[in-house]
């Protein structure tokens, strides 16, 4: 998927559907709003019109967005923080004990 694919965001503002873009998530998202601010403690940029993702490269850059990813859950299918997730992966080993 690139950057440019989306889906439609299921919370703005006013209630009205927003196509959703991984930008918009980093960005200006509702339902990530709280986080944001690890971001941009890190990344004051952020919401400069010509600022890209690549620009995520630098070693600090990466862990707020690790941060920014596990608090928010941004990205994840169920939509829920990792801890929070009902469904956890099954075991990696699946020799019984």
């Amino acid at each position: 998927m690139s950057l440019d694919q989306s889906s439609w965001c299921p919370r703005s503002s006013d209630g009205a559907p927003v196509l959703q873009t991984r930008l918009r998530v980093l960005r200006g998202c509702n339902r990530h709003a709280q986080h944001h601010r690890i971001l941009i403690e890190v990344i004051p940029d952020l919401f400069d019109p010509s600022w890209q993702p690549h620009l995520l490269a630098s070693t600090s850059s990466l862990h707020a967005f690790i941060t920014f990813l596990r608090k928010s859950s941004a990205f994840t299918k169920l939509g829920v923080p990792f801890h929070l997730n009902p469904n956890p992966p099954p075991p990696s080993d699946p020799r019984p004990p």
